[in-house]
């Protein structure tokens, strides 16, 4: 997961997602395949293909209330933006808007 999430911040898209997709699409539930599936989210938009990105953020914001399910709903109201969609990315951040505690920084 490590190289592949500094080959996505390196701008280096396909590669990570060469090394992410095996460990996200496991049937594993631990903490670091929750971060893989929203790095595969992630490189999937960078890569220009948000609509995939859209399938994996949705299943993983409806996961849990946990804080990668909330970082999900931002990542999905922010590829709703890139695509054009703006009645569901307002949707979206308004439901990020009520959670409870707030969470900040979701964009780091």
């Amino acid at each position: 997961y490590g190289k592949a999430y500094a080959l996505l911040e390196l701008g280096q898209a396909p590669d990570a997602l060469v090394l992410l997709e095996p460990l996200a699409r496991s049937n594993r539930s631990d903490a670091i395949s929750q971060q893989a599936r929203l790095a595969t989210a992630l490189a999937l938009r960078q890569s220009g293909r948000g609509q995939e990105a859209l399938k994996w953020l949705q299943e993983l914001a409806d996961s849990n209330g946990t804080r990668e399910s909330a970082k999900a709903l931002f990542e999905l109201a922010v590829t709703f933006t890139e695509l054009q969609q703006p009645e569901q990315a307002i949707g979206v951040f308004e439901k990020l808007e009520q959670l409870q505690p707030p969470l900040e920084n979701l964009d780091k």
